[in-house]
């Protein structure tokens, strides 16, 4: 039951993918609601467990993920955004909390779902014709990504 400590940032990771699909914006203020309750219940697993090594691992991992992020939408701007950005650092948070191993499956994850979610999203979106034509929302395979590797890691 202890993978429940990152149930916060993984929900909140679910509630930005739906905004992201609906609207193709993330809410800062959700990522920092979602940041803080995922940090309140990584310290509460940390303090329980009497392991404060994942909570630092936790932080340290969701950063460097977040700025591997922000690298990839520097390199190529119309790829990636600040939301994608973002809701990486508090997905992170979540996934992060497991250590290293998860955190990289949760990037192989991301990077072979994202894939697919691409190619199926520019031929099967359904607001081809709106505001929002070929912007492929990308939060949604940030949060699958890591609601996976969070399943499945610990088993690894």
């Amino acid at each position: 039951m202890s993978y429940l400590a990152s149930l916060p940032g993984l929900l909140c990771g679910l509630a930005l993918s739906a905004e992201d699909v609906h609207s193709r914006r993330v809410p800062r203020k959700w990522v920092a609601v979602g940041a803080m309750a995922q940090l309140a219940a990584s310290l509460a697993y940390a303090i329980v467990f009497n392991d404060l090594f994942s909570l630092l691992a936790s932080v340290l991992f969701a950063l460097l993920s977040a700025l591997a992020q922000a690298a990839m939408a520097i390199i190529r701007p119309s790829a990636l955004g600040f939301g994608d950005v973002t809701a990486t650092l508090v997905i992170g948070l979540s996934v992060g909390l497991w250590g290293l191993t998860v955190t990289a499956l949760w990037w192989v994850i991301m990077g072979l779902f994202g894939v697919s979610w691409i190619v199926w999203w520019s031929h099967c979106d359904p607001q081809r014709h709106g505001a929002h034509a070929g912007r492929v929302p990308y939060v949604p395979v940030i949060a699958i990504a890591g609601i996976i590797a969070v399943a499945i890691g610990p088993l690894l």
